[in-house]
C-alpha cells in the first residue's frame, strides 16, 4: 500500500520520495466514495502538506548557450529530463554524481551533497569541450568522448555476459555437468548392448532357459557372468548420467540474474505545461 511505503520512506529520511508517494496516494483516493478510503485520502494529503516545507531541492542549471546538440545529463545513472533543467525540484538527501555529455564532446562530471531537509542546492553544467584527438602517431584520445546511455547499457550487458560473472560461471558448470551426463548415458547404452549380446551368446550355449549341460557349464557361466557385469556397469553409468543431467539443469535454472533490485526513489520531471514525478524501484 502506498501509505505504508510513504511512511517507511519518511522514517528512512527519504523525504522527497515519501512526499511523492503521499501525493500519489492522495491522487488515487481523490474520488473515494467509502469512508475508509476518504480517511486514507485525508491522511495522504495531510502528510504531503506537512512534508513539503521540509524538502530539499536540487537545481541543475543549464545556460542556453551551453545546451549543445545531443546534450544528455545524468543524475547518478538516471537521465534528467530536459523539462527538469533549471528548476528547483525535490530530492532525497544524499550524495549524487551529475554527469553531462554529448556526442563528439568530452564528458563532464561533478559530485554534490544534498542535506536531508531544507537544503536548496544548485549545480551549473558548463559548456562541454570538444573531444580532441592526439597527433596521428599517438593512438590514445586526450579526452574521453561522452558515451550515451545506450552505449553504457550495451557495455554493461557485455560485462554481465563475461566469463567472470557469477551467472556465466554457473551456467558454464551447468553445461559441463549436462555434457558429462550425456556422455555417461551414452557409454551406459554401449555397455547395455554388450550385455544383451552376452545374454544372447549364453542362450545359444545353454538354451533359452539358461540351463547348461555339464560340458557347457563352464563356458555358459563365463558368458553369463560377463553379461551380468556389463549390465551392472550399464545401470551404474545410466544412473550417474541422469544425476549429472539433473545437476546441470539445477545449476542452469538457478543461475543468479544479472539485474539487481534498486531502491525506490523519486525522479522529478517537468514539461512545458506540467510537472510530474516518476517512482522507480521496489519497497
Amino acid at each position: 500500500m502506498l501509505l505504508n511505503q510513504a511512511s517507511c520512506r519518511e522514517k528512512n529520511g527519504q523525504l522527497a520520495t515519501a512526499w511523492g508517494l503521499f501525493l500519489e496516494a492522495g491522487r488515487q483516493t481523490r474520488a473515494a466514495a467509502d469512508e475508509a478510503t476518504k480517511q486514507w485520502h485525508r491522511v495522504a494529503t495531510s502528510h504531503a502538506a506537512k512534508l513539503e516545507p521540509r524538502l530539499s531541492t536540487l537545481t541543475i542549471a543549464v545556460a542556453t548557450d551551453h545546451q549543445v546538440r545531443g546534450l544528455e545529463i545524468l543524475r547518478d545513472a538516471e537521465p534528467v529530463d530536459r523539462g527538469a533543467w533549471n528548476k528547483a525540484l525535490p530530492i532525497d538527501g544524499g550524495t549524487y554524481q551529475i554527469t553531462a555529455g554529448a556526442p563528439g564532446n568530452a564528458a563532464w562530471s561533478s559530485t554534490i551533497i544534498i542535506g536531508n531537509e531544507h537544503d536548496a542546492k544548485a549545480i551549473e553544467i558548463p559548456k562541454l569541450k570538444a573531444a580532441a584527438l592526439d597527433p596521428p602517431h599517438v593512438a590514445a584520445l586526450t579526452a574521453v568522448p561522452y558515451a550515451s546511455t545506450a552505449d553504457a547499457t550495451e557495455r554493461q550487458r557485455a560485462e554481465d555476459d563475461a566469463p567472470s560473472s557469477p551467472a556465466s560461471r554457473r551456467r558454464t558448470y551447468a553445461v559441463m555437468a549436462a555434457g558429462t551426463g550425456v556422455g555417461l548415458i551414452a557409454t551406459g547404452l554401449v555397455f547395455g548392448n554388450l550385455a544383451r549380446g552376452k545374454w544372447a551368446e549364453a542362450k545359444k550355449i545353454c538354451g533359452d532357459d539358461l540351463i547348461c549341460d555339464r560340458d557347457q557349464a563352464g563356458e555358459g557361466t563365463r558368458v553369463g557372468g560377463a553379461a551380468h557385469a556389463y549390465a551392472n556397469v550399464s545401470t551404474g553409468l545410466v544412473i550417474g548420467g541422469a544425476v549429472a543431467l539433473g545437476v546441470g539443469g539445477y545449476l542452469w535454472f538457478t543461475a543468479p540474474s544479472q539485474s539487481s533490485r534498486t531502491p525506490l526513489r523519486i525522479t522529478p520531471g517537468a514539461g512545458t505545461a506540467n510537472v510530474g514525478l516518476t517512482l522507480q524501484g521496489g519497497f
